[in-house]
């Protein structure tokens, strides 16, 4: 039965609404809208669509709110059931529409550039860029914000800022930052944001600078598209001092929403910041975290450590504070090869993890502090399970690297290398891992070579890098080469491997007294390192008239060896350095000791077959030393290299005539 027009005039608009059905169907049309879009937000994110689909789908759901109610009126009252043909015909169109949009959208990325550049010739002779140079769509760098307060003395913040901003990125899944390391070669440097992007291998750069004044602070950012230079997205924060942890956090949030991710529940427990109660102490413990990353000799590290504890004095349960302290330890050591270092390191990392065990970078600490003690099993189990959540992480990868390396275990320990590589290609402490691993456990020299020079063109800057092309070039019996490159990193940074490895080329010259003037001064910047005091014993060796003086410094490395070894009990280099400097110092007993262990230890180790050749052959052990020789050059030490040893010459025409081409022998470095 229909209405009368005499009961539709009596009857109110929002009855005749209901009547018709137009409230039941709009709300229920509302909330089938709201789960398609959420549904679609959801796919988006998971299937890396872009963020237009959500656009387009929410702009059609908002222009078929009027046919669901214009449908209502007329379909909503029980008397007409039917659909007309122009209706049906209207829902098909914009069916097809939302169809067409999400096929045409919904496609991955990769895809639709795919077929762009399928229809554009390619110019003659163009060839495909290097993996490094194509990076992901979901990549990034952060590099140090801008000190512009006027009065100076704030740039540690926006370093620390900018440290703190990519570990807080790097835990979004699906993003990959760019290692700090890296990022921070670019500090100081007007480059292009588009060869910034290139060299790193990120697709964005997160730039901007930072303003503090007294308890006012003023943080401006950018994320700049490195393809074409152009801004994705940009905002300035005007803040109180107290809110710098709530700045964080709202950028790294900002920067995911610009690269269309959609933060799971998870992502953001994540991205919270760990607590932070006391802000003087997390100030000190950013002024720490820059001289650190600074710390290219004692002073600055102490500067290091003295704001970590600080930090920690005014907040002990800050867990950063301790992870930096971690970390200084494990730098420490390297220089002071006391271990008491080592174990103050390894207090540090594990306090830091039981307040937060979040902080990947303590856990890494935690696995090189192992592999600089020779703890090699607990340092792959720490890799291993890292690498079960960071796969991608070119740092994670080095650790296992190196952990693996050390336990000859090379096939293995290559994959890693290159792994890290390839996961972060502008990374270039990755290179010199991998160059590392190339020169001293595989014995290719001259692909060491060639990975070391990528090193030195991603940070030109980088004193290690120079340090250790110069000794692939030694290795390779470049000695002016290599000693250009050794003067150009101490040019950079006075560090003892640098100067130790100028001593040794001068050595391998002949030139003794100029060796000895260039190891006096690694063993000034490293006092307590029983190797620096041990190439100074041999330059003194050699230089007329001086021999009586030599043997007292080789006391004195005998003495230094003893924390190493104690640590570290299993390295056989340290033995046969021990039975050759207790040689020369006339001590048989324990001469003989370091012998039978580096034998025992040091079957694989082509630098210890070496030493201990030396130690044989000043013996009268002919035999014995040959045998060594021949090890030696078969683990990767070079003819040439052992022809420059004095004690080992007269002996060398009684090898085969076919030498090895590769070798090991100079002091890694970086």
């Amino acid at each position: 039965m229909t209405d009368t027009p005499t009961e539709r005039a009596h009857e109110g608009a929002w009855a005749r609404l209901r009547h018709h059905k137009v409230v039941q169907w709009t709300l229920a049309y509302g909330a089938a809208a709201y789960t398609l879009l959420h549904v679609v937000e959801m796919l988006s994110g998971a299937l890396e669509w872009p963020h237009v689909i959500v656009r387009v789908v929410t702009l059609l759901l908002l222009l078929g709110l009027p046919v669901a109610t214009t449908l209502a009126w007329f379909h909503g009252h029980k008397a007409q059931q039917r659909v007309s043909g122009p209706e049906l015909a209207l829902l098909t169109l914009l069916l097809v529409a939302a169809g067409a949009v999400l096929w045409i959208l919904g496609r991955p990325v990769h895809e639709r550039t795919t077929a762009r550049v399928a229809t554009q010739a390619p110019a003659p002779g163009a060839r495909e860029a290097p993996a490094w140079q194509r990076p992901d769509d979901k990549s990034l760098a952060v590099l140090p914000l801008v000190d512009m307060t006027p009065t100076g003395g704030n740039a540690y913040f926006g370093d620390g800022l900018s440290e703190e901003l990519s570990a807080q990125l790097a835990r979004i899944p699906g993003v990959r930052v760019s290692a700090r390391t890296s990022a921070f070669e670019f500090k100081g440097k007007n480059v292009d944001v588009r060869r910034i992007g290139e060299a790193l291998g990120v697709r964005y750069v997160l730039e901007g600078s930072v303003r503090r004044d007294d308890n006012r602070l003023r943080v401006t950012v950018q994320l700049i598209d490195s393809d074409n230079g152009y801004h994705v997205w940009a905002e300035t924060y005007d803040r109180e001092w107290r809110d710098v942890i709530a700045v964080q956090e709202d950028i790294s949030r900002k920067v995911a929403y610009a690269l269309k991710i959609v933060l799971t529940p998870e992502a953001e427990r994540r991205l919270r910041h760990g607590q932070v109660t006391n802000l003087d102490a997390y100030d000190r413990y950013l002024a720490g975290a820059s001289a650190l990353r600074q710390a290219g000799g004692q002073a600055q590290l102490n500067i290091a450590v003295e704001e970590f504890r600080q930090a920690l004095q005014l907040d002990p349960g800050l867990a950063q504070a301790y992870a930096g302290l971690c970390q200084a330890g494990i730098r420490k050591y390297y220089w002071t090869s006391v271990n008491s270092d080592v174990a103050a390191a390894e207090t540090a990392c594990r306090q830091a993890l039981e307040i937060d065990p979040t902080l990947k970078e303590t856990e890494i600490a935690l696995g090189n502090l192992y592999l600089r003690s020779g703890r090699q099993e607990q340092a792959e189990a720490i890799f291993r399970g890292l690498v079960q959540r960071f796969p991608n992480d070119a740092e994670v990868q080095v650790g296992l690297g190196r952990s693996l390396a050390h336990q000859h275990r090379n096939s293995e320990a290559e994959q890693a290398f290159r792994t890290a590589v390839d996961a972060e290609p502008g990374y270039w402490a990755g290179y010199m891992a991998l160059g590392n691993f190339l020169m001293y456990e595989a014995a290719r020299t001259a692909e060491a070579t060639e990975v070391y020079r990528r090193a030195t063109q991603l940070a030109p800057g980088n004193a290690g890098a120079l340090n250790n092309l110069g000794a692939a070039l030694i290795f390779q019996q470049r000695l002016e080469d290599a000693a250009a490159a050794f003067e150009k990193s101490l040019a950079i940074e006075p560090s003892f491997d640098a100067r130790s490895n100028l001593g040794t080329v001068y050595y391998a010259l002949g030139r003794y007294e100029d060796a000895l003037r260039q190891y006096e001064s690694a063993e000034a910047l490293a006092p307590l390192d029983p190797t620096m005091v041990g190439n100074r014993a041999d330059a003194l060796w050699m230089v007329p008239g001086r021999r009586g003086e030599s043997k007292r410094v080789y006391q004195r490395a005998i003495d230094l060896l003893g924390d190493p070894l104690k640590l570290d009990p299993t390295n056989a280099v340290l033995w046969a350095q021990l039975a050759h400097y207790c040689s020369r110092a006339g001590q048989s007993e324990c001469a003989a000791e370091g012998q039978v262990r580096a034998e025992a230890l040091g079957q694989q180790d082509g630098t210890a077959q070496f030493v201990l050749a030396g130690y044989y052959a000043e013996r009268g052990d002919d035999p014995a030393a040959i045998r060594a020789m021949l090890r030696a050059e078969k683990l990767g030490v070079p003819r040439a290299w052992i022809e420059s040893d004095l004690s080992l010459r007269r002996l060398v025409p009684r090898l085969p005539t076919s030498p090895s081409a590769e070798g090991r022998s100079a002091r890694e470095g970086g």
